[in-house]
């Protein structure tokens, strides 16, 4: 038996057959890879996870003035840009903000009852469990219209001297990792209009 490879009789064959060496423990291979080190991972992971942490916390310092959480910011928007686009806002329902925020009912619900406890947010109309529509109060459309401020300020100072078609190649980058995430974890990006699974 040497240091580089065992050996074993294979099964019904009479016949000596290599097994790899074996692993240290912690499964580090024995020998080196005799490859040069590919940092690709590190650098993805390094860059994403940087940036999305900076944008976390600075987003957070922005709502937590309001006693807002960042799970509450997607679907006061979604009611603001609703109320400019139908000139006032009829509201939404919970099957609006599920399709329009890429998240499942449950979630949906908890977020609108915090809102509505705070004072952001209100029923807007009779209806069902996930037809009754939601909007903004006017406390609600107050803030949300100063936090989209500070975020879209924030945005700008990002970007600064940034060229604008890079801006929208690095959008069409992003979306385009976003789907192959997607892909590589078993689920489809939901299309627009269609509902997410909620898993």
């Amino acid at each position: 038996m040497t240091a580089e490879a065992e050996t074993a009789i294979a099964p019904g064959i009479g016949e000596r057959a290599e097994i790899p060496p074996r692993a240290e423990k912690g499964g580090i291979p024995a020998e080196p890879l005799g490859e040069p080190f590919d940092e690709r991972f590190i650098r993805f992971s390094h860059a994403t996870e940087s940036v999305l942490k900076a944008i976390t916390r600075y987003k957070n310092d922005c709502l937590n003035r309001f006693g807002l959480r960042g799970m509450h910011l997607m679907t006061m928007i979604s009611l603001y840009r609703d109320g400019i686009e139908t000139g006032g806002g009829r509201g939404l329902t919970s099957s609006d903000l599920c399709r329009i925020c890429a998240v499942d009912k449950a979630f949906v619900s908890r977020v609108t009852g915090e809102l509505k406890r705070l004072g952001y947010l209100d029923s807007a109309g009779n209806g069902g469990r996930y037809n009754a529509r939601v909007s903004l109060t006017e406390r609600g459309r107050a803030v949300t219209r100063e936090i989209y401020a500070l975020l879209n300020d924030a945005v700008s100072r990002i970007t600064r001297d940034v060229p604008a078609e890079d801006v929208e190649t690095f959008y069409g980058v992003l979306a385009r990792f976003g789907e192959n995430l997607a892909q590589l974890n078993g689920k489809s990006v939901p299309e627009p209009g269609e509902e997410p699974d909620g898993n």
